[in-house]
């Protein structure tokens, strides 16, 4: 027993030199790891998302990252970045993720429908060239088996 703990230590012992003459390694922040793709802080966050949904090998995963980017942002998408945001859905052909776009801007919107509505008037022209219908329009704006309080009746 004594022969193994000794022969464990000595291992233990050449494995934490080997450790130290190593030189130490290059630490990248998640940052840097994470938003290589993501659009830079050059002061026309429009124009920078623009292109990267415009981008012709643009990806699902890629849509739904720069989405997941914008609503971190303390900003509201403008209708040309809505309007860039469903092409692309359309150029991956994800209706789905489409309407999952349109429900992150009307989160972002918050309790401001007015914002809302002229976001959604500026994109009309959009949506029905490709098809996209609003949560509103297919009636995914109320639960579906929602029914009356008893105490408002």
């Amino acid at each position: 027993m004594l022969r193994s703990v000794l022969a464990r230590g000595a291992s233990v012992a050449r494995a934490t030199s080997r450790c130290q003459s190593l030189k130490p390694a290059t630490v990248m922040s998640t940052s840097q790891a994470y938003n290589s793709g993501l659009p830079t802080e050059t002061g026309d966050t429009s124009k920078d998302f623009i292109a990267q949904f415009s981008r012709p090998n643009v990806s699902g995963y890629d849509i739904r990252n720069l989405v997941q980017y914008m609503q971190g942002l303390d900003y509201v998408p403008e209708s040309a970045v809505i309007d860039s945001m469903l092409r692309a859905c359309r150029q991956v052909n994800d209706y789905a993720l489409a309407i999952r776009i349109l429900e992150a801007v009307r989160w972002k919107c918050g309790g401001n429908t007015q914002l809302y509505q002229d976001l959604m008037n500026g994109v009309k022209a959009t949506r029905e060239e490709l098809g996209v219908l609003t949560v509103e329009e297919m009636g995914y704006d109320q639960p579906e088996l929602y029914l009356k309080d008893v105490d408002d009746m």
